[in-house]
């Protein structure tokens, strides 16, 4: 064999080896990862808070005021008004109410009383709205939802605070520390300038004394 051939046979020898080893250098090599989507973010926006009712409920001495909570223009609901019309307008403001009983035994005569959670109850009789009275709630009561005078004054409110708020006459009777403000009447825990209200009430109410 010549010199020619045998160093043309090394040649085709050598490139044969070098395109074996990069075909297993191909297979052996580690596989390269696709670009990985980012990962989905997640929203960290609190939760939107309970919208304000459009019409709130304020106790009044003449039956229940009903306040536009954008323009706080009112409206009357008074004593003697149709109850359908009367427990509407509360349900709109407040939701459903939470109990209903009736009450035969009243001075006044058969009643029923009609109890929402955030402590009102109103009195019906003869299909006629006819009184209400308010209790601390029972639960915590949303914006918006809170058993008050116009001048903010409620059960829980302090005896300084309804003093502040109206000329009121206090007396001693089998009811506790009763006081009369305007057409509304309350109890107060006890007789002393923090003694917050337990109940306050107007128009028919249905009270054993």
């Amino acid at each position: 064999m010549s010199y020619r051939a045998i160093v043309f046979a090394l040649v085709l020898g050598a490139g044969a080896c070098s395109q074996s080893e990069k075909e297993r250098a191909a297979v052996d090599a580690p596989a390269v990862p696709a670009a990985q989507a980012p990962a989905p973010t997640v929203g960290t926006d609190s939760p939107a808070a309970p919208a304000e009712p459009a019409v709130a409920v304020a106790l009044d001495g003449e039956g229940l005021r009903l306040v536009d909570s954008k323009t706080g223009s009112t409206r009357l609901l008074a004593f003697g008004a149709d109850s359908a019309a009367a427990l509407q307008a509360l349900t709109t403001a407040w939701g459903a109410p939470a109990e209903r009983a009736a009450q035969p035994d009243c001075g006044a005569g058969p009643l029923t009383s009609i109890r929402w959670p955030n402590g009102l109850t109103v009195l019906v009789q003869e299909a006629k709205f006819t009184g209400w009275s308010a209790t601390a709630p029972r639960q915590p009561v949303p914006a918006g939802r809170a058993v008050q005078t116009m001048s903010g004054v409620g059960a829980g409110s302090t005896r300084g605070e309804v003093e502040g708020a109206y000329a009121i006459n206090v007396s001693k009777t089998t009811l506790g520390t009763e006081f009369q403000a305007g057409a509304m009447s309350g109890v107060f825990a006890d007789s002393t300038p923090g003694a917050p209200v337990e109940v306050l009430w107007a128009g028919m109410s249905c009270v054993y004394r």
